[in-house]
């Protein structure tokens, strides 16, 4: 009997060795909430972490195609050729009445760069819902950097460099093969105007940077309006004081958006060739 009762309570000692209290369950499955909210945690950090990178990578593309937009078009305003901008008209009196849309960009040839704190033509300004308040618009005027073949409907320049520097604006094709001697240069009159539209292409919420370009369309002139990059903003364009004999200098600011996050650009260019107002 003695050794029955002793296996018995061998049995029980076994049973009560291999199980686990309530407090241990409650206190191992503490254990595992705490690691597990960890773990959950720095895997939150971690793509918080890699959303703001994506973010900033996307501001710091759209600031660096904004920039590589404007750029040259700013450093080669006023560049008419052989003539300087100041010596620069036009041939035929009603050339600027004939573009469909926007005659005032032909108002200043002088100024190769003009900043209006809003349209100064409102009537051309019809695409993305319109331009956006508070936000200028840049107007840049020269001649294409390529010499040109007379080309009726289109504006274009002759500048010469004999026996005066001087040029004509003209819309006729007038100009010749034959007309366009050694010492003259026919070239395509560049206008171009920047402005931020309230609405980008396909993002009714989303403003966005634009740009009408002068043009032909069909057998008559008029301004071509492209999207230049969405997400763009507060754009603003500010002419600084140079010192005799240097190049003007302009200010451009503007902010860049995407999604949640923000960038403010600040950079100034050099106008190489003519002048701002």
């Amino acid at each position: 009997m003695r050794w029955r009762h002793a296996i018995a309570q061998q049995g029980k000692a076994r049973t009560r060795a291999y199980g686990h209290s309530l407090i241990e369950l409650l206190v191992s499955t503490g254990l595992g909430l705490v690691v597990l909210a960890g773990v959950l945690a720095t895997l939150h950090a971690g793509w918080q972490s890699h959303r703001r990178s994506g973010e900033h990578l996307r501001l710091q593309e759209r600031a660096l195609h904004v920039l590589g937009v404007l750029e040259p078009s700013i450093q080669l305003a006023g560049y008419f050729g052989l003539a300087p901008a100041t010596r620069v008209s036009f041939a035929d009196a009603a050339t600027p009445r004939t573009v469909t849309c926007g005659a005032g960009a032909f108002v200043v040839l002088g100024n190769a760069i003009q900043a209006f704190p809003s349209a100064p033509f409102s009537s051309c300004f019809l695409q993305g819902g319109g331009p956006q308040p508070l936000s200028h618009v840049l107007l840049v005027r020269r001649a294409s950097t390529h010499i040109a073949m007379p080309q009726p409907g289109r504006l274009q320049v002759l500048t010469q460099s004999m026996p005066v520097n001087l040029g004509w604006i003209t819309s006729a094709g007038a100009a010749t093969t034959q007309w366009v001697r050694s010492h003259q240069e026919l070239r395509d009159l560049v206008m171009q105007v920047f402005y931020i539209a309230r609405q980008a292409d396909g993002e009714v919420a989303t403003p966005a940077l634009r740009v009408k370009t002068l043009t032909r369309i069909g057998s008559s002139m008029g301004f071509l309006d492209t999207e230049v990059m969405p997400g763009i903003s507060d754009f603003t364009v500010t002419p600084l004081a140079a010192g005799a004999g240097h190049s003007p200098i302009v200010r451009v600011q503007f902010t860049v958006h995407a999604e949640r996050s923000q960038l403010h650009v600040d950079r100034t260019f050099k106008v190489r060739n003519g002048q701002s107002a």
